[in-house]
């Protein structure tokens, strides 16, 4: 299902985006890059929510630890 959303976007997404907008390359690497992970998320979350039954909770946002792995990178 992941693998599946990604392929949507890398090979019909941004093919469109290219075809009705033309971006420059810097711009459609954006596109290509953010939209895969927002695939990425959304088939993990419907995943889980209808093969697995339940809540997303790993999904959420957790800014505390966030900053705190942030601030361990360094």
């Amino acid at each position: 299902m992941v693998l599946g959303a990604v392929a949507a976007v890398r090979l019909g997404l941004v093919p469109l985006i290219d075809l009705a907008f033309r971006p420059g390359p810097e711009w459609l690497s954006v596109f290509r890059r953010v939209g895969i992970v927002l695939a990425a998320l959304a088939a993990y979350w419907a995943y889980v929510r209808w093969h697995e039954k339940r809540a997303a909770t790993e999904l959420r946002l957790q800014p505390v630890r966030l900053l705190l792995g942030g601030a361990g990178a360094w």
